[in-house]
């Protein structure tokens, strides 16, 4: 964590790691869709984007009381630890994964991959994906309401 205390690991993982399977891809070593180059890149801000929009969300319709900062933060150690959380994440990356195997389908895994390129498939996974924001977001509201 930075000293503004925003937390830039994911986004310099998911940056390198596109810029790792770009450089493969120009090597000719890997023969993937440009939609797979940057899907990392695509997974993390998106999920960031649903992360932040579900959580202004809920938390102007919450009603929770202004607390000192310094209570916040003692309240809200250990967050991420939450397992909504990482449900959420799992459940947008199979959207992304979904998404680039309907942008361009990789022919592989006799039908399995192809699946998730479905759009009904995808719908599912971004719902439970919201739903799962949701549910973190409240048991934050939890948190902090006492």
């Amino acid at each position: 964590m930075s000293d503004s205390g925003i937390q830039t690991t994911g986004l310099y993982l998911c940056g390198f790691l596109t810029a790792v399977l770009t450089l493969l891809k120009f090597l000719g070593t890997i023969d993937w869709s440009w939609w797979r180059m940057g899907l990392p890149l695509g997974v993390y801000v998106g999920f960031q984007v649903a992360y932040i929009v579900t959580g202004f969300i809920y938390l102007s319709q919450a009603g929770i009381e202004e607390q000192p900062p310094e209570e916040e933060t003692e309240l809200l150690t250990g967050h991420n630890d939450i397992p909504y959380y990482w449900l959420a994440w799992v459940n947008f990356i199979l959207f992304g994964v979904g998404l680039s195997e309907w942008a361009q389908p990789s022919g592989i895994g006799h039908g399995f991959w192809q699946a998730f390129g479905n759009p009904a498939v995808m719908i599912a996974f971004a719902a439970l994906a919201e739903a799962n924001l949701f549910l973190f977001w409240s048991s934050i509201g939890r948190l902090l309401k006492g």
